[in-house]
């Protein structure tokens, strides 16, 4: 992906989360000047997230090298680190501003709403017919549709068997059932987008054309096309799938505009300045988008808030954003720490089911025959190394921490003294723990004192 292109990505991410913000702000604080217009502003800004997150995933997992289990932990990081820090905050306030002034959360409230909690944390809230986002934080209702696109998505890239691929994602859809499958032709337009996005040629005059057309084409079904097939939205059975002809038509030409800024722009230089506040804007999106909604309730049911008054609205919007920075500079800014928490959680599972499971086998450098090690002879713990008993046709999978190197290389030789000698092949991911896989051996180079420690292989 071209550096421009990736900004012009940022920057559509940036504006539609606040166009969400605003559009929110309007309704409680505007309520006779929000119409539906503004509503569908505001969704169309989802759509724009819907199409961007397709394009980002399928970049991110097919064009790079990406396993299983890192494109599970990275989308379970990167939701969960800012949806339970959201849940929480919304139940939080949900029972501070009921105290304060029951009478305006009475109004907002559907009742049941901590099975409407429970189902927003398994991303179940939106499921066949029902409509459960807790009703102080609305914006959840696209996580209901998003985490099932990355399981429909993963499901299709990474399970081989045809059988099994195509009956988990008819599992999936029946499990979701027919809204959140009416919008996901539009997270896959960000996709194909990836696929056939440098495929298909632009001259870059056509593209400029392509580029302003596109865009006239999206304002115009933004606010002039009315929803189809169902207006207004959201109402049963459909709620927010009810315009998903519209909704498709401005996914369509969303891909279309980012395809021929990508030909017309995406090599032109963009001051260091400017890319770095769009970055940045960026890096804190998401927690705008599920932070601010309760904000804003908390804030018009509590405060004495005169929304005629500019100073006051200003002075509420600005705390708003900066309670909402504060908040992501410990949630979404830290999701690597949730990954590296899901890494170790896998790692602990994996080794608890596989010590329990299965048996030892290496290869024989010398004869090419495999030899059976007795379970007793690995150890499971040792000074910080967690080894891990696999069955002849799976992996050893050690992991260990840097500072530990040293015993690990003792555990090694022992084994190697004992049976014939096997070769590791050594991963170094961007984190302290260590990947060590036990496959077919190969000749592979000794770790010399004067090489490089971050060198990719290494023998005992």
């Amino acid at each position: 992906m071209r550096k421009t292109t990736s900004l012009y990505l940022d920057l559509l991410r940036v504006i539609a989360a606040l166009v969400v913000f605003a559009t929110h702000c309007a309704e409680f604080w505007y309520p006779e000047l929000f119409s539906h217009w503004m509503a569908s502003l505001g969704h169309t800004a989802v759509i724009i997230f819907f199409v961007l997150s397709g394009y980002v995933i399928a970049y991110s997992t097919l064009g790079k090298s990406c396993d299983v289990m890192s494109y599970i932990l990275a989308r379970l990081s990167r939701l969960y680190s800012v949806v339970l820090p959201a849940l929480a905050l919304t139940a939080w306030l949900l029972v501070v501003g009921h105290t304060m002034n029951p009478q305006f959360y009475d109004k907002l409230s559907r009742g049941h709403e901590t099975m409407r909690f429970a189902l927003g944390a398994f991303f179940l809230q939106e499921i066949w017919s029902i409509n459960s986002s807790p009703p102080t934080n609305a914006p959840l209702w696209s996580l209901g549709y998003e985490f099932w696109y990355y399981a429909v998505f993963g499901i299709i890239v990474f399970i081989r068997p045809r059988l099994w691929k195509w009956s988990l994602v008819t599992a999936c859809a029946l499990l979701v059932g027919y809204k959140v499958m009416l919008l996901m032709p539009v997270w896959l337009l960000g996709v194909g987008m990836y696929f056939y996005g440098q495929k298909v040629k632009l001259g870059r005059r056509l593209a400029r054309g392509g580029f302003w057309f596109a865009l006239l084409v999206l304002v115009m079904i933004t606010f002039f096309i009315p929803d189809y097939p169902e207006h207004p939205w959201p109402l049963p059975p459909f709620f927010f799938s009810g315009a998903f002809l519209t909704d498709f038509a401005a996914g369509v030409a969303l891909a279309v505009n980012i395809w021929c800024f990508d030909h017309a722009f995406g090599r032109r230089p963009v001051p260091k300045w400017h890319a770095r506040s769009v970055r940045w804007m960026a890096q804190h999106t998401f927690s705008l988008y599920l932070f601010h909604f309760p904000l804003i309730v908390f804030v018009t049911a509590v405060t004495l808030l005169d929304p005629h008054k500019l100073w006051e609205t200003g002075f509420a919007t600005a705390a708003i954003l900066f309670v909402v920075l504060i908040m992501s500079a410990f949630t979404e800014s830290k999701r690597q720490v949730w990954y590296r928490g899901g890494v170790w959680l896998w790692t602990a599972l994996e080794v608890w089911f596989r010590s329990r499971h299965g048996n030892l086998s290496v290869q024989s450098r010398e004869t090419g025959e495999f030899y059976d090690l007795p379970r007793q002879s690995i150890p499971t713990r040792v000074g910080g190394v967690s080894a891990v008993v696999a069955s002849e046709s799976e992996d050893l999978v050690v992991r260990f921490d840097v500072k530990e190197e040293r015993i690990l290389r003792n555990v090694i030789r022992s084994l190697s003294a004992e049976h014939s000698v096997f070769s590791l092949c050594v991963e170094r991911p961007n984190g302290p723990v260590l990947r060590i896989l036990l496959d077919t051996p190969v000749e592979l180079p000794v770790l010399a004192p004067d090489r490089n420690p971050d060198e990719r292989y290494f023998t005992a």
